[in-house]
């Protein structure tokens, strides 16, 4: 999970909250490990014009996560209703990195369901 700042916020902060899973068990009965998010994934940026106009919400996004590691593929699956907040999770998930799942010990690919809060703090 991202480290929120230690000093208070100013009045116009606003953060994007993800709760990247620490370990996602994929469907398969073979994998041993899920695939588990690396600590230098950085949360996605909360737009500026989505930050002047007040906007907020949740969006729900479909990792498709290569043997790599790499996030090869991301799909919205309950848009947060604002445009600029969809593609900035996006945009950030797609950046992302992951150790990837095991199956008997070899890396597979693997699909993971992550929502990603975004709050205007006061």
């Amino acid at each position: 999970m991202p480290e929120m700042p230690t000093t208070p916020p100013s009045p116009d902060a606003a953060a994007a909250h993800v709760e990247l899973p620490s370990s996602a068990v994929p469907s398969s009965q073979d994998v041993t490990r899920g695939p588990i998010s690396r600590a230098d994934n950085a949360p996605p940026q909360y737009p500026a014009q989505a930050r002047r106009r007040a906007q907020s919400g949740t969006v729900v996004l479909k990792l498709h996560i290569a043997p790599t590691g790499q996030v090869s593929r991301v799909v919205i699956t309950a848009s947060s209703g604002v445009r600029l907040l969809d593609e900035s999770a996006t945009t950030a998930a797609l950046n992302w990195r992951f150790q990837p799942a095991l199956a008997q010990g070899n890396p597979v690919a693997s699909v993971v369901q992550l929502p990603i809060e975004f709050m205007l703090v006061r």
